[in-house]
């Protein structure tokens, strides 16, 4: 494929030939093009060459991963991970140790990367200039191992929470950055401020769709921030380029504040059906001039004229008040109730509240802490695509980014550092968003000892206990009556 860079055509009547790019070739026939190959085709002696990973199937990605970087010789620069692809150290080191000149990397939103992974790929990837990557709790061992290996990085773009510890981590570590992209994120305004004071090097920042918030101290409530005050756009002003975007007329805006699902890199999928939309639009203002003969905005206006003559007419033949309006219209139409805090309660009340009856509130538990989720009913309710989740501590499943039953609980130990990590985001993001209303008890176990002295008191005979054992609790332990069972995760976390 390498030695098809141009192709001539003889032109019947010219003796001069006319030489035609790939570049200039229609996008539908180089597709049906490229379909036509197999792998081992497309990545034979390409001199550029370009690799696209997608699949869940740890057999299956470890195949292509085998074949693409094998022939390619050494010679990727660009590698783009799907934002819901599973990759593991292994895979990541293989990746690394067979493209020492790669260029530019993205990597997927939910992953097994460790620590350690991730940090000896990047000491591999001296070349690295481009870096896509989630927004994760601890970013200083990340960003410090790009600031010592690779020495022609510029650009960086993070999808997530993006707060003041990690600004200041930019600022420390990479001061010369010269491209940043927040795009699609929750992002402090100070951390925003920190930015555009602390890389003096920056040349282009993206904050378009971002959900700006304002953190002041606690207990002052969070803020969010609809217009970008002059002292932001003061410092801004010395950019060759400041992307913004907070229309709440703006889809991606909408998407950004109400998605509750997994992180969106590019937009692609949004991407593509603004691109159907726009195109559908453009056919139909072509129809109406052709069938009409009047321009799109005229055969608007008359039809908009048209529509208020029939309500004008038909007002006089009957009020449209008198017509019942849905009974799903009249439930939007009510306030949500405000939330009921709840105290402690077990995961088996905490089940009442799935959705189930519209009565009562939504809820979900993170970690232990309950949250009223009502005001996102749409996602989480019944019907809703993480209905799974309501009712329930859904911190491994969020963790793992998983939709399997076994990992609907609140047991999180054996996680990676990057899943914590995501949890942690989806933490700070229902405290950003939602009402806290309440804590899952922690069970406590019955010792046989406890049991049986319980049996005896329901028996009517009162169990004997010893002066010393009530007097005062054990100094070197618990109590030999029972004990506290250790919150899930707890190791994971410490």
């Amino acid at each position: 494929m390498s030695h098809w860079n141009a192709w001539e055509s003889d032109e019947m009547d010219e003796s001069v030939s006319v030489v035609r790019r790939w570049e200039d070739l229609d996008t539908d026939i180089l597709v049906k093009i490229l379909q036509s190959f197999d792998i081992f085709q497309l990545t034979s002696g390409i001199a550029h060459p370009y690799v696209y990973v997608d699949g869940r199937s740890d057999k299956t990605l470890t195949r292509v991963l085998k074949i693409s970087l094998n022939l390619s010789k050494g010679n990727i620069t660009s590698l783009i991970f799907h934002f819901n692809l599973y990759v593991s150290d292994e895979q990541l080191t293989y990746t690394a140790e067979r493209c020492p000149r790669l260029r530019r990397l993205v990597l997927p939103a939910w992953n097994r990367i460790k620590k350690t992974g991730i940090c000896k790929a990047i000491r591999m990837w001296r070349d690295l200039e481009s870096l896509t990557m989630p927004s994760i709790a601890n970013p200083p061992y990340l960003i410090e191992e790009i600031a010592n290996n690779c020495r022609n990085f510029s650009e960086l773009k993070v999808m997530g929470p993006f707060d003041i510890f990690f600004a200041s981590t930019l600022a420390a570590y990479l001061p010369k950055l010269k491209v940043l992209s927040l795009r699609c994120s929750m992002l402090i305004k100070d951390a925003l401020i920190l930015i555009l004071d602390g890389l003096q090097c920056l040349e282009v920042l993206n904050i378009s769709h971002c959900l700006l918030i304002e953190a002041p101290t606690p207990p002052a409530p969070r803020r969010i921030i609809r217009e970008l005050d002059q002292t932001i756009l003061e410092k801004a002003s010395r950019l060759r380029e400041f992307l913004t975007c907070m229309e709440d007329s703006c889809i991606m805006c909408q998407r950004t504040k109400n998605d509750e699902g997994l992180l969106r890199w590019w937009g692609g999928r949004t991407l593509k059906g603004i691109s159907r939309a726009i195109k559908l639009w453009e056919t139909l203002k072509e129809a109406i001039t052709v069938y009409t003969g009047l321009s799109p905005a005229t055969f608007f206006t008359v039809l908009a004229l048209a529509l208020a003559v029939y309500y004008v007419i038909s007002g006089f033949f009957g009020s449209s008040d008198n017509h019942p309006r849905p009974r799903s219209v009249e439930e939007q139409m009510q306030p949500l109730p405000p939330p009921v805090q709840l105290g402690e309660i077990t995961e088996e009340e905490l089940k009442q509240y799935d959705g189930s009856d519209p009565k009562k509130p939504l809820l979900m538990a993170i970690k232990g802490q309950i949250y009223d989720i009502s005001q996102s009913r749409m996602f989480y309710g019944p019907g809703g695509p993480y209905a799974l989740f309501a009712g329930k501590d859904a911190s491994r499943a969020l963790a793992k980014m998983s939709f399997e039953d076994k990992d609907l609980t609140g047991d999180i130990s054996g996680l990676g550092p990057f899943e914590l990590d995501a949890l942690q985001d989806w933490e700070y993001k229902f405290m950003s968003k939602y009402v806290k209303v309440g804590t899952i008890k922690k069970s406590v176990p019955v010792t046989d000892e406890a049991a049986s002295a319980g049996e005896a008191a329901s028996a009517g005979e009162p169990a004997e206990t010893k002066e010393t054992d009530v007097s005062k609790p054990a100094e070197d332990g618990p109590s030999a009556h029972g004990a506290v069972e250790t919150p899930p995760g707890a190791e994971a976390n410490e």
